[in-house]
C-alpha cells in the first residue's frame, strides 16, 4: 500500500484506543515542499528482515514486546540480537522538483541525527559495529540508502527528486521503550518552516 502523506498531513490508523484502522486524514498546509514527500513503506516489526533487506533485523530476546531505546543504552551500537537499541526503517520518496537534506528525524520528539560515518558504506546489520565504522547508524542516529538493490550508504544525507530512499533510524538513550501497536509520530527536517509529519505504527510493516 503506498501511504502519501506530506507537512501536517497525518496517516493514522486506529483501533479501540491503540492504533489500525483504514482511516486517513489531511491537513493542508502552505508549504508545497512538504506535500511533496511520500511516505511507501515502513517496518517497525520486533522482528527480522526488516523491509525485505536482509541484513537488518530487530531480534531482541532482552525486549519482549517493545522496541527497545533506554533500557538497551549500555550496550553501546550494538545490534538487537546482541541486546543493543532497536531500529526503524522508512521508505520515502521525494516528489519536489529539488532535492532535500534530512537534517533530522524526530521520533516521538526525539530527535536522531544523520551518522556521516556510514557513507559509503555497505548496511550490514549481522555483527556488532560497537567502534562506529558505519555499518549502520549508531545509536540515536540515522543512515540513508538508496531503495534498489544496493545496500551501500549514500554520501550525504540527501535525496534527490525524484529518488527514492530507505532512512535506517537506531534508537538510542533518549528514546523510552517502545510499546508494540503503539502509534508512532515521525517527524522529518528537511530544512523547511514545517517538518514533514508521518504517524505510524510500531511493530508494524506497511
Amino acid at each position: 500500500m503506498m501511504i502519501t502523506v506530506a507537512g501536517s498531513a497525518i496517516l493514522a490508523y486506529f483501533m479501540n484506543d491503540a492504533f489500525v484502522s483504514d482511516a486517513v486524514s489531511s491537513i493542508s498546509t502552505s508549504d508545497v515542499s512538504t506535500k511533496s514527500i511520500q511516505l511507501l513503506a515502513y517496518d517497525t516489526r520486533d522482528s527480522s528482515n526488516l523491509l525485505q533487506m536482509g541484513v537488518l533485523d530487530n531480534s531482541n530476546t532482552a525486549s519482549n514486546n517493545v522496541l527497545c531505546g533506554v533500557t538497551c543504552k549500555d550496550n553501546l551500537n550494538k545490534i538487537p540480537s546482541n541486546t543493543g537499541t532497536e531500529f526503524i526503517v522508512l521508505r520515502i520518496k521525494n516528489n519536489s522538483i529539488d532535492p532535500i537534506f534530512l537534517g533530522q528525524v524526530i521520533v516521538n520528539n526525539v530527535g536522531h541525527s544523520w551518522d556521516p560515518n556510514t557513507k559509503d558504506v555497505e548496511l550490514d546489520g549481522t555483527s556488532d559495529d560497537v567502534s562506529g565504522v558505519g555499518k549502520y547508524p549508531s545509536d540515536g542516529m540515522f543512515s540513508v540508502i538508496p531503495s534498489d538493490s544496493s545496500l551501500l550508504h549514500q554520501r550525504k544525507n540527501e535525496i534527490k527528486n525524484g529518488e527514492i530512499a530507505n532512512i535506517i533510524i537506531k534508537l538510542g538513550p533518549d528514546d523510552s521503550d517502545i510499546n508494540l501497536n503503539d502509534g508512532l509520530r515521525i517527524l522529518l527536517d528537511i530544512g523547511t518552516v514545517q517538518f514533514v509529519e508521518f504517524v505510524i505504527e510500531s511493530g508494524d510493516a506497511k
